[in-house]
């Protein structure tokens, strides 16, 4: 969806460049974006429900957006309404104004004095499970504890491996894996070509070179992959679990959630090549070869 103004924005974009302006941590924060016939002209960040009043300037006929980013489900009915009066002046000069929830970045509600409109569905994934999967891999990012070591990475594959079958089947993970795991490429390949692959050939034998499937992924190993990687948010390879389900989100054909994703491992200040390649991938249009 996009808002109306005299130079037609998608809102994922001006939710981007709310986004880069509070520096992948929005929470807690109302963002207004303003836009003209070149484009964003203004970026300025305030507290969720005190704008100051000079901040929205009516001088000139323009566009802004106010991005409510509240912590959790929090409800902002209140502060959006009083957000709402603020552009009042900006309408009636012949500019316009919308109040938007932007929960995540990615899962949009536009605000009126009826209620709030959703925005459509714009990928396969419904709403109701995009806002499940955003709360589930909320949260604050483990501190960074050292390296991992490699000698131990077929043991870490395997424990993966097995708690991801349990989930697949409904039963709780049985292994706490250790806190690093995921730092190591072979750990987290091991965990993404188990959720993408498919029935007996779901990993890969030593010096394997992987094969991407032809057929769309099972959506059950898809939930199961992201029930045993949201479990990982808080531990220090947080950033790694993040990376592992933005990749696997944009291989199932989910691109709101995997920029979500890509958002928060931004969020942890850590670097992850995983989540900068999945981004390259969304920005260029370029899809997961089952799709194409």
């Amino acid at each position: 969806m996009s808002t109306a103004q005299h130079s037609i924005i998608p809102l994922s974009t001006l939710a981007h460049a709310a986004m880069e302006a509070t520096d992948y941590t929005p929470d807690g924060r109302t963002v207004i974006v303003r836009a003209d016939s070149d484009g964003i002209a203004d970026v300025s960040v305030h507290p969720l429900d005190r704008i100051d009043p000079s901040a929205v300037d009516a001088a000139e006929p323009g566009t802004a957006i106010a991005l409510m980013f509240p912590e959790g489900d929090e409800d902002v009915t209140a502060a959006a309404h009083m957000i709402d009066r603020l552009g009042e002046n900006l309408r009636h000069g012949s500019g316009a104004w919308d109040t938007v929830i932007a929960r995540g970045g990615v899962r949009f509600r536009i605000y009126s004095q009826h209620g709030w409109l959703d925005e459509p569905e714009t990928d396969p994934m419904p709403n109701d499970q995009l806002d499940a999967l955003i709360s589930a891999f909320a949260g604050a990012a483990g501190r960074f504890a050292g390296h991992f070591d490699p000698a131990l990475a077929d043991e870490a594959s395997g424990e993966w491996l097995e708690a991801l079958n349990a989930r697949l089947y409904g039963a709780p993970a049985p292994f706490r894996p250790t806190a690093l795991s995921l730092q190591a490429g072979s750990v987290r390949d091991a965990v993404i070509v188990w959720a993408i692959g498919e029935e007996g050939r779901d990993r890969l034998a030593p010096g394997e070179r992987f094969v991407p499937p032809k057929t769309a992924p099972a959506p059950a190993r898809i939930n199961a992959a992201y029930d045993v990687l949201a479990d990982r948010v808080g531990e220090p390879d947080t950033v790694h679990a993040l990376a592992c389900a933005s990749y696997l989100s944009w291989w199932a054909g989910y691109p709101r959630l995997a920029t979500h994703l890509y958002y928060r491992a931004r969020s942890t200040r850590q670097r992850s090549r995983l989540s900068a390649l999945v981004w390259t991938a969304l920005l260029r249009g370029i899809v997961p070869h089952w799709m194409r």
